[in-house]
């Protein structure tokens, strides 16, 4: 039986490998995935996060560049600003955001 390889079923691959702490595999299963198809947005951003979770903070600033454009109020975007001020140790805005990405 052949299964279609679809950007879900390798960022699927990446997620799995992080779980097994196989975090180059996942970075590279991940990076396919986003490579694939730019707008998926979930894959970018869990792309971004296990870079920031390895000590890369700048990569993944890189990985989530295009969640910026996202609308203001999706949680994606307000996940993204979170983290990005986690990076400058701005506590307090992280965790409102972080909050704020929660409620919606």
């Amino acid at each position: 039986m052949n299964i279609p390889v679809t950007r879900g079923f390798i960022f699927l691959k990446g997620s799995l490998l992080a779980g097994e702490q196989d975090y180059a595999g996942a970075r590279v299963s991940m990076r396919r995935a986003v490579d694939l198809a730019p707008d998926y947005h979930v894959a970018r951003f869990q792309l971004g996060f296990l870079l920031l979770t390895s000590g890369e903070p700048q990569a993944a600033q890189e990985a989530w560049g295009p969640l910026h454009s996202l609308p203001a109020d999706n949680y994606l975007h307000i996940f993204v600003q979170g983290l990005c001020h986690l990076i400058k140790d701005d506590f307090a805005a992280t965790v409102r955001l972080l909050q704020d990405g929660i409620a919606q």
